[in-house]
C-alpha cells in the first residue's frame, strides 16, 4: 500500500527496474529511505546492482557521517534519490532477478546499547531462510494474504525481517508509512481491508494501551526490540482483542524464537534452530551443518526447543565481590511507586580509581533522590545503591526503544537537570 493505493507485483518490478537505472555505480549504499515502499524498491535495486546495503543503527548525523568515513566508497541513498518514482513510466523488467544464496547483500549494525555499534554481514540466503522460518511460525504460509502496518524502521533487523523480507517472501502487503503516535497507528491499520498485522515495539505498545482508543480488528500484534512485560501485554490484549506475539532475536542472528507472553514465559526456537552452551557462553546453530553464532545473552534451556532468557552477558556486574544484574536492578527501580522510568548502568571509570560504583537515571517528577534511594535500600544490597542517582525528565530512547550506552553516559555526565530528546510514545526500552 503506497500513497493510498495497492502496488501490484508487476508495478513493483517496474519501479525496481527504474531505480536500478538511477543508482550510482558504487559498492555500498547507506540506505536511509524513511518511506517503507521506497526502501523496499531501493533495497531490491541495490541487490540487483550487486551493491551491499549498509543499515545504520539510527539516523543521527553523527552516526551517518561515521559510517560514511568507515566505508568511503559508499553513497547515501535516501528518499530524494527516488523522486519521480510515482510517475515512473513502464520500464523493461526482463532479465534474471534470482540472487545467489551466498552473496553478501547487507551489513546490519547493532544498536550500540552495550557499546560501539558492530557490523553483522548478511547473505541473501540467510535473510530468505530467516523470513521463511518466521512465515511458517506465524502461519503466513496458509490462509488469505495479510496486510501489515509497521512502526519500526526498516534499517533495524526486526524491521528489515518483518516489513521488508516477509513481504518479499510471504506475500504480505505492507503499508508504506511508519506511524508514530497512537491514533496515527490505528488510522493506518484502518486503511487496510484484509486481515491485519501490527509490527511494533513495547515503546509504542505502552502508548497504545491507553484507554479510549478504537482498535480495528487485528489478526495479531508482533513485538520486539525490547523486553515486553506480561502486564503490558495483557493490557494490549484487553484493549485490542488481538494476541500479542514476541520475537526474540539479535542483529547477529536475526529472529530466533517466539512466544506469546500473556500465556507463556518460555521462548520456542524457530525452524531448525538449536541453542547450545559452550565454554564461553551460548551459541545458536541456525540449521544442521551451519556455523554457530555466539550470542550475548544467558539462557536456561528447558528442553531441545524451549528456553528462558536470564539476561545479557554485559548485564552482570561485580561490585565489592557481589554479583548483580543491571536488568534486575532496573526492574526494582521502575517498580517503586512514583517512578515512571529508570535505568541502572556501570560507568566506564570511577573517580580516583576507587571501587566501581553503579549509577542510575530516573524519571520520577514527584519524588526526590533521598526517597528513591530509601525505597531501593529496602529491595537491593547496599553495594548496588547508585552513586550517583540522577533525576531526568525522560530517558534517551531511540526510535526502536533502545537506550544507547553513549547517550546514557552523556546524560549522566551533564551538569544540572538532564532532558532527553522528546519521545511521544514514552515507555521502556531488544531484537
Amino acid at each position: 500500500m503506497w500513497q493510498g493505493v495497492p502496488v501490484s507485483r508487476a508495478r513493483f518490478r517496474e519501479h525496481v527496474a527504474w531505480a536500478c537505472e538511477r543508482l550510482p555505480q558504487r559498492p555500498e549504499a547507506i540506505l536511509l529511505c524513511e518511506d517503507r515502499y521506497r526502501f523496499l524498491v531501493a533495497f531490491t535495486a541495490c541487490l540487483l546492482r550487486q551493491q551491499v546495503v549498509l543499515l545504520p543503527p539510527n539516523r543521527s548525523p553523527g552516526e551517518i557521517d561515521s559510517l560514511s568515513q568507515r566505508y568511503p566508497e559508499s553513497y547515501r541513498l535516501d528518499d530524494s534519490l527516488l523522486d519521480g518514482l510515482a510517475s515512473a513510466g513502464s520500464t523493461d523488467v526482463t532479465g534474471d532477478w534470482r540472487l545467489p544464496a551466498d552473496r553478501r547483500v547487507a551489513l546490519v549494525f547493532t544498536s550500540g546499547s552495550t557499546g560501539v555499534p558492530r557490523a553483522n554481514p548478511k547473505t541473501w540466503g540467510e535473510l530468505v531462510a530467516g523470513a521463511r522460518r518466521v512465515r511458517a511460525r506465524l502461519g503466513l504460509d496458509k490462509g488469505p494474504a495479510r496486510q501489515m502496518v509497521a512502526t519500526v524502521p526498516p534499517q533495524h533487523m526486526f524491521g528489515l525481517e518483518m516489513s521488508i523480507l516477509l513481504p518479499l517472501q510471504a506475500g504480505v502487503t505492507v503499508h508504506a508509512g511508519r506511524p508514530f503516535f497512537p491514533q496515527d497507528i490505528l488510522d493506518a491499520l484502518k486503511e487496510l481491508d484484509g486481515p491485519r498485522i501490527l509490527v511494533t515495539t513495547p515503546l509504542h505498545l505502552k502508548a497504545l494501551a491507553e484507554p479510549g482508543l478504537a482498535w480495528p480488528a487485528l489478526e495479531f500484534i508482533l513485538s520486539a526490540t525490547a523486553p515486553l512485560s506480561r502486564e503490558l501485554a495483557c493490557q494490549v490484549v484487553a484493549a485490542s482483542g488481538a494476541p500479542v506475539r514476541e520475537i526474540f532475536g539479535c542483529s547477529e542472528a536475526g529472529a530466533m524464537a517466539t512466544r506469546e507472553i500473556a500465556r507463556e514465559t518460555a521462548w520456542t526456537l524457530l525452524g531448525e534452530h538449536r541453542l547450545r552452551a559452550g565454554e564461553d557462553g551460548f551459541y545458536l546453530y541456525p540449521e544442521e551443518g551451519s556455523d554457530p553464532i555466539r550470542l550475548a545473552d544467558r539462557f536456561r534451556c528447558l528442553d531441545a526447543r524451549r528456553f528462558v532468557v536470564l539476561g545479557r552477558d554485559t548485564d552482570m556486574v561485580n561490585i565489592a565481590g557481589k554479583r548483580g544484574s543491571l536488568g534486575d536492578l532496573t526492574g526494582k527501580l521502575r517498580a517503586i511507586p512514583g517512578v515512571e522510568d529508570g535505568v541502572f548502568l556501570l560507568p566506564d571509570h570511577s573517580p580516583g580509581g576507587r571501587e566501581p560504583r553503579l549509577a542510575a537515571l530516573v524519571v520520577a517528577p514527584d519524588l526526590d533522590t533521598r526517597s528513591i534511594l530509601k525505597a531501593l535500600a529496602r529491595e537491593i544490597d547496599e553495594v548496588f545503591l547508585p552513586r550517583p542517582l540522577k533525576r531526568v525528565d525522560r530517558l534517551p530512547y531511540t526510535e526502536t526503544g533502545k537506550l544507547p550506552r553513549a547517550a546514557l553516559l552523556a546524560m549522566l555526565d551533564a551538569e544540572g537537570p538532564s532532558v532527553a530528546p522528546a519521545s511521544a510514545a514514552g515507555g521502556h526500552g531488544r531484537a
